[in-house]
């Protein structure tokens, strides 16, 4: 059975050369050079390449989302300026089009802004006649915010860009694994507990 304490390192690599590969040992500083003839490699050696995989760290979660997502976002934020609204706006609108009123701390939160952001933001799709405010049927204290006929109009009319943008990478990596990347989203997204719609 061979051990690789980590860190491990390969010193120097070549398909038909001499293969050196440099362990690490702690607590005490060891190192030893394992030298093969790459066509005389036992059965246990030739593990040696997975066994270095393995011990390597893991990608970073929050690193590889925000990568995937900045880059999504981009590709979406240029669909969205043919129609002169931004990707912040889409947000909005997309969570305003389940025609439910939604509050604007809530308005914020799903559409992942500042309450000063948001403010502003809806402030501009008010002006725009996108959207409109009514007061809170059971707080006087808050307003509800609904998606007006116009603004219904125009997400109707970028629904079709942004499904574009989305059937792109459909057809790059296949439905089924889209399906089950987005639901393992969902259930990430879902980890911690919800705050109940007021």
């Amino acid at each position: 059975m061979i051990t690789l304490p980590l860190p491990v390192r390969i010193m120097q690599s070549s398909a038909n050369m001499t293969l050196a590969i440099q362990f690490s040992c702690q607590p005490q500083t060891f190192h030893q050079l394992l030298f093969r003839q790459s066509g005389k490699l036992s059965a246990q050696e030739k593990l040696i390449p997975k066994m270095i995989e393995n011990s390597m760290p893991r990608p970073n979660l929050e690193y590889m989302l925000a990568v995937a997502s900045h880059r999504m976002s981009q590709a979406l934020a240029a669909e969205l300026a043919s129609y002169g609204i931004a990707l912040e706006h889409w947000r909005i609108l997309t969570h305003l089009a389940d025609g439910a009123g939604w509050t604007m701390t809530e308005l914020a939160e799903a559409a992942l802004l500042s309450m000063p952001t948001a403010t502003r933001t809806v402030d501009h799709m008010v002006g725009e006649a996108l959207i409109y405010r009514t007061p809170h049927s059971s707080d006087r204290r808050k307003v509800v915010v609904f998606l007006s006929d116009k603004g219904r109009s125009l997400w109707s009319q970028i629904q079709l860009s942004a499904d574009g943008c989305e059937q792109s990478i459909v057809e790059q990596y296949g439905d089924v694994w889209i399906k089950q990347l987005v639901k393992r989203l969902q259930h990430l997204a879902e980890a911690g507990q919800a705050k109940p719609r007021r």
